[in-house]
């Protein structure tokens, strides 16, 4: 038996950290595509292909073509593909490399379009979080690890590196998503259902049906996993289902939009003219440092000073000058109740998102008497 000193092995656990560290991206795909090919087969050759009645699949790849076109926005890498197999149990799950798996348990036992819409899109979302690749991670590590002890140590230089998939394609499946992996599949999901045309309160009733039916395969209980609770995710869901439906209700049109902000700019109200910008602004500005733009704060001065010498409320008028896909621009024009004379004007671009149109940035002023 080979003995090691602790210098030697401090030094191999260096060479070991250094090349999982290093460990190309390419290579981790290669991992991932070997674990859901693994998957993929053992499903098949364990429950084998479900038969469907013609409409019965056509249903389900017409709304799994709808919400895959989407997703494929935002992950153009990935091509996703959907397998039914035929057992009795309300499931799916994600397989990583674009591959998904529906148990045609839960097929049938699925309502409507929406609820299996809802099904589809967090499988999806998974995906296009990348979530697989994560785990791999967070498991690659101890087992590639191991693989490379024995490589230095018995000389067997390579061998056996992509022979691990098998154990962690087995270790993901048991162990199901995170916490905060499973909360974003489903708050995507929301999105993309709502994208692809669907009703996003499906998710909720789905939640409610998984309840109730409980799941009968303790392998591959990602979908049902108990972290978050089925309560908890009937919560979260119903508040930001409730929050995206509002937005797409004001703010539903660029017009729409554009007049919110004018009444947030007549008003005084921050608060209003900061929901009305998109999420991504948002998300890269607070509240009170968006309070602080010197744009908006000239705007604000000068419909106090237009409003004082006039003695008079104001209004405004909204006008499209340009609207592209999901772009556009409207103009706004503020006079005066009285003379009707126009005293300012603005232009403001906006961009179509997941809550509807939204501010892109901050106003143009072309017109300030």
């Amino acid at each position: 038996m080979l003995k090691y000193s602790r210098s030697f092995s401090t030094i191999l656990f260096i060479i070991l950290a250094l090349f999982l560290i290093n460990l190309p991206v390419e290579a981790v795909s290669d991992l991932e595509r070997e674990i859901a090919k693994k998957n993929l087969i053992k499903y098949q050759e364990e429950y084998g292909l479900a038969y469907l009645e013609a409409t019965a699949r056509d249903r389900v790849y017409t709304i799994f073509d709808k919400l895959s076109l989407e997703a494929a926005k935002d992950s153009s890498d990935l091509n996703f593909k959907l397998y039914i197999v035929d057992a009795p149990v309300l499931n799916a799950a994600y397989l990583g490399d674009g591959n998904l798996v529906l148990f045609k348990g839960l097929v049938e036992r699925l309502e409507d379009e929406n609820q299996l819409a809802a099904v589809i899109a967090h499988e999806l979302g998974h995906g296009v979080n990348n979530d697989i690749a994560e785990s791999i991670n967070l498991i690659q590590g101890l087992q590639v690890g191991g693989v490379l002890f024995e490589t230095f140590t018995k000389g067997n230089r390579y061998k056996g590196i992509l022979d691990v998939a098998g154990n962690i394609g087995l270790n993901l499946l048991e162990k199901g998503y995170s916490r905060e992996q499973e909360r974003d599949a489903d708050e995507y999901s929301v999105f993309l259902i709502e994208k692809a045309g669907y009703d996003s309160y499906g998710a909720i009733e789905l939640m409610h049906i998984l309840k109730e039916g409980g799941n009968n395969d303790s392998r591959v209980g990602e979908l049902f996993s108990s972290h978050p609770n089925l309560d908890s995710r009937v919560e979260y869901l119903t508040g930001l289902i409730k929050m995206v439906k509002d937005a797409k209700e004001l703010y539903y049109s660029p017009v729409a939009t554009a007049r919110v902000f004018a009444q947030g700019i007549l008003s005084d109200n921050m608060e209003v003219i900061y929901g009305s910008y998109w999420q991504r602004v948002q998300e890269s500005l607070t509240l009170n440092q968006f309070k602080d733009n010197k744009r908006l704060k000239q705007i604000q001065e000068k419909i106090e000073i237009i409003s004082l010498d006039n003695f008079g409320e104001l209004g405004y008028t909204l006008e499209i000058r340009n609207q592209v896909e999901d772009t556009a621009r409207v103009a706004i024009s503020f006079y005066d109740d009285d003379n009707q004379q126009e005293d300012l004007s603005l232009a403001i671009d906006l961009i179509k998102d997941e809550y509807g149109w939204k501010v892109l940035k901050e106003p143009a002023i072309y017109n300030l008497r």
